[in-house]
């Protein structure tokens, strides 16, 4: 074998390294996070630079420019997150390729960056005074994709990682199950992009010289290309696509005049036949791995001392939620207007009125999706109006939705947990601990248990029937132990006999000592399922009282019950 050979496949293995870890990073945001980014290579530029100017005009060695290349980048990329924020799916996506071109722009045009001619002498890094070789240079590399990988595989299991894939599975629904959001997205960038910062001091090393070119947008899309073909937000499917597309080219060298034809196919049927990647966890040899290597947590049977929220049963006249004078305006449109509702501690008061009456807007204000435009919401006497979603909820207040939304692609188990979090990790290291460890899982399957879903535990959320997915939201909304729990027709689209083990469970709950808010069409059974109603009209309250009053009112007659024939 000629000596050039063994030296080209090193060469060729060092890229495919480098690759992977870029991949891997934006796994962590893609893929995890579920935040589209299409401009991983501006990171990956900004580690290359960064490391360049420490070691060419710092003075600093390898060893200690490396993790301040990737400190750089991950300020950046903390930046970013700040901004994603505001900005959901196309508009990030279209945020993120404007910095990629920012960046770029800034190492082309701006002197101090080498312009157009880049940045030379970045030498290869020395150990015990003894410069690497390429092959070592290449343990180097593998050592560290390594030590990401067992990183990778460890977040997965934390809260963070937990919190990750409800974002991505459903931001609003994760935010109700007390997931700051917010901040799982700043860390998933912050993250993210530092690996891709250290990505970039490798590669500045590797190269020993480092230009605007190579981390324009065409490296970002083919970053995102290696990503999307081995599998989104599977860590086998980020180091596959990366070693996949970086030794494809490589490979259809021997057919050069055909090269980049037969690449563009195999990507084509890649994306046509296996749209979640070769190896995402929709593509038939994924599900193969799934199968033999995934094992989902054993059944937990709860122990009998295992301690239940100290509820009290029955009402004992205090205002556990308490809405004053709420308005909530969209355009000219008053959707809710000046509306006070008092819940008091272990009774089911229910909201009803015709459609378009302002009840779910109302929900919506109080467990902290919209912002009042006026008047006040308390819980135990504490305001939370103006509170994010997820601190009302890490507050007491549980809910379910009208339209279910389930964590589709988790299990009916790892939904609970999800929402079982919010105790667990109250400051931010704690965020790093494992997440199902054998007290939570044991809580959260006393949950399923309670709410006759412990069958169903390991069945993906989508593949619930709706009755179901209705007792899943309420488990959700029970993990949080919240002090009231918000319920948005809870009977909608359920069968008779699924309608009466709703209503079981509805007053159940209520003889253990929770408090419900309830919205319900059903008004023959809403009237004998709550203590108190309310009825709201064109976002107004027009009466309020115990049902058999509330039926007896002729405004309610004249705007409601009248028209639907209730007697």
């Amino acid at each position: 074998m000629p000596a050039g050979l063994g030296l080209y496949h090193v060469t060729v293995a060092i890229t495919a390294a480098i690759y992977v870890i870029l991949a891997i990073g934006l796994n962590i945001i893609a893929g995890y996070a579920g935040q589209p980014s299409l401009g991983h290579a501006a990171f990956w530029g900004i580690g290359a630079y960064a490391q360049a100017l420490l070691v060419t005009r710092g003075g600093l060695s390898f060893w200690e420019a490396l993790p301040l290349s990737a400190l750089t980048a991950g300020l950046v990329g903390a930046l970013l997150g700040a901004i994603s924020i505001r900005l959901r799916e196309d508009f990030l996506a279209i945020t993120t390729i404007g910095i990629n071109f920012v960046v770029v722009s800034v190492f082309l045009y701006t002197p101090f960056f080498g312009g157009s001619l880049g940045i030379g002498g970045v030498l290869p890094p020395t150990l015990g005074g003894t410069a690497l070789t390429k092959p070592a240079y290449l343990g180097l590399v593998a050592l560290v994709v390594a030590g990401l990988a067992v990183l990778d595989i460890w977040l997965r299991r934390t809260w963070l990682g937990v919190g990750w894939t409800a974002l991505r599975e459903d931001e609003v629904t994760a935010e109700t199950c007390g997931v700051d959001t917010r901040r799982f997205k700043i860390i998933a960038f912050v993250l993210g992009t530092a690996l891709a910062g250290l990505a970039g001091g490798l590669y500045a090393h590797f190269i020993q010289f480092v230009e605007y070119r190579d981390f324009g947008f065409p490296a970002s899309v083919a970053i995102l290309s290696m990503v999307a073909v081995g599998g989104l937000g599977t860590l086998r499917g980020a180091v596959v696509g990366a070693v996949l597309l970086t030794v494809l080219p490589e490979a259809f060298r021997v057919v050069s005049d055909y090269r980049m034809l037969l690449y563009g196919a195999t990507l084509v049927l890649v994306m046509r036949y296996q749209p979640s990647g070769l190896l995402g966890p929709g593509s038939w040899l994924g599900r193969a791995l799934d199968r033999r290597l995934v094992h989902p947590p054993r059944r937990v049977e709860p122990r009998p001392h295992l301690p239940a929220p100290a509820l009290a049963a029955g009402s004992d006249g205090r205002p556990v939620l308490e809405v004053r004078g709420v308005s909530k305006r969209f355009a000219g449109l008053w959707a809710v207007r000046d509306v006070s509702v008092e819940v008091r501690r272990g009774e089911i008061v229910g909201i009803v009125g015709p459609n378009g009456a302002g009840k779910t807007t109302l929900f919506n204000v109080i467990c902290g999706l919209l912002p009042p435009d006026g008047g006040q919401v308390l819980l135990d006497g504490r305001p939370v109006h103006g509170l994010r979603p997820s601190e009302i909820a890490r507050s007491g207040v549980g809910r379910t939705f009208q339209i279910t939304r389930p964590l589709a692609g988790l299990s009916v188990l790892m939904n609970v947990v999800v929402a079982l979090g919010h105790a667990h990790y109250p400051r931010p290291w704690r965020r790093l601990r494992r997440a199902a460890d054998p007290a939570v899982l044991e809580r959260a399957w006393a949950i399923l248990e309670r709410t006759g879903l412990a069958d169903h535990a390991h069945v993906p959320a989508r593949a619930l029937p709706l009755g179901m997915q209705r007792r899943l939201e309420v488990a959700r909304a029970l993990a949080l132990d919240p002090t009231v729990v918000l319920l948005d027709e809870p009977l909608g689209g359920l069968a008779a006999a699924e309608i009466e083990e709703m209503v079981a469970l509805i007053r159940a709950l209520r003889d253990e000592g929770r408090t419900l808010l309830v919205v319900e069409h059903n008004m023959p059974v809403a009237m004998r399922l709550c203590d108190r109603m309310v009825v709201m009209h064109y976002g107004e309250k027009i009466a309020e009282g115990p049902p058999a009053q509330v039926q007896a009112d002729p405004r309610v007659q004249e705007a409601y019950l009248g028209r639907l024939g209730v007697r």
